[in-house]
């Protein structure tokens, strides 16, 4: 009898990696697909996209990602969003102190 062989797990860094170079060739992936292709759960490959899509290099959709249309660097962070918007008004008045 033939034993059947089962291709050994990938690391977390490897899957995710292939994950990126999987979106380089398509624009979009699912969460089925990948799931498919690498051998895991569905909550895992959930969590590998949403880790990719917290470093910004993929933009997490229902079900998928898919690939950014810009270097991750060029995207602005809500970090550098205006500040005191509801102080200041609809008219961006400096806010009475």
């Amino acid at each position: 009898m033939t034993k059947a062989v089962k291709k050994p797990r990938l690391l977390v860094e490897e899957r995710r990696r292939r994950i990126l170079e999987i979106l380089e060739a398509q624009e979009r992936v699912t969460v089925e697909e990948l799931v498919g292709r690498f051998e895991v759960s569905a909550v895992t490959i959930r969590g590998d996209l949403d880790a990719l899509a917290g470093a910004g290099a993929v933009i997490r959709s229902h079900g998928g990602a898919r690939r950014r249309s810009e270097p991750p660097g060029k995207v602005r962070s809500p970090a550098k969003r205006p500040r005191n918007t509801r102080r200041r008004g609809r008219t961006g008045t400096r806010p009475l102190t």
